[in-house]
C-alpha cells in the first residue's frame, strides 16, 4: 500500500476568511461618531434586499458581478489593509456584517488589542453572540422600514429589537422617506422601548 500524501492549506486560509466588498478610510457619515475618520470594511451578502439600499453592489447578484464586487480576505490581509490609515476607529459595515459574525470574531479581537474602537453597523434582524458582543464598542442599528419593501415578517424581528433596545452600545437610525414613515418609527419606538 502506497503512502497517502495529504496538502494542507496555510491555517490562515481556511480559518477566518471573510467575504469583503471593500477597505476605505473616509469621515463616519452617521449615528453619535459623525464626523470622526475611520476606516471601513464593507462586507459582502445581505439578510434583506431594500428597493433603496445604497450598496446593491454588495448583495444584488442579478445586477452585479459577485467575483468583480467581493473578495475572499484573511484575517492578516485585512489587519495590513487597516493598518495603512491613521485612525484607530474601525467601523465594520455592509451587506450586513452578521451574516459573517463568527468569522468576524478573530478581526474584531485582534483589533480590540490594539486599541481600535470597533463599530458595526447592522440592520438588526440577525442576534449577535455573546462573544461578538465582547468586542464591539458600539452598535448602529438601523431597523428597516415599510419603505424598504421588505416584508414585515423579516424585518421586523422581535428578539433583536428588544436585544438592541435594552443594549447601552446600540444607537439607531432609520430610513425616512416621507412624513407619514414617522408613524411607523413612532410606533416601533413604542412597541419595543428603543
Amino acid at each position: 500500500m502506497g503512502k497517502v500524501t495529504r496538502i494542507f492549506q496555510p491555517v490562515s486560509s481556511q480559518i477566518g476568511t471573510l467575504q469583503v466588498s471593500e477597505i476605505f478610510y473616509s469621515l463616519q457619515g452617521e449615528g453619535i461618531d459623525i464626523g470622526k475618520p475611520a476606516v471601513f470594511i464593507r462586507t459582502a451578502l445581505c439578510n434583506l434586499s431594500c428597493v433603496w439600499c445604497d450598496t446593491k453592489y454588495t448583495w444584488d447578484w442579478s445586477h452585479y458581478d459577485y467575483d468583480s464586487e467581493v473578495s475572499e480576505m484573511t484575517i492578516p490581509e485585512i489587519q495590513e489593509q487597516i493598518s495603512r490609515f491613521d485612525t484607530k476607529h474601525c467601523v465594520i459595515t455592509g451587506g450586513e456584517p452578521l451574516m459573517q459574525q463568527m468569522k468576524l470574531i478573530p478581526l474584531l479581537s485582534n483589533l480590540k488589542s490594539e486599541d481600535y474602537f470597533v463599530e458595526v453597523e447592522t440592520n438588526g434582524t440577525i442576534l449577535p453572540s455573546d462573544v461578538i458582543e465582547r468586542f464591539v464598542d458600539r452598535w448602529n442599528v438601523s431597523p428597516k422600514l415599510q419603505n424598504s419593501s421588505i416584508s414585515k415578517q423579516h424585518r421586523e424581528v422581535k428578539s433583536c429589537l428588544e436585544y438592541f433596545a435594552s443594549n447601552s452600545k446600540a444607537y439607531l437610525k432609520f430610513v425616512i422617506c416621507e412624513h407619514s414613515d414617522m408613524t411607523e418609527v413612532n410606533t416601533l419606538i413604542g412597541k419595543y422601548k428603543l
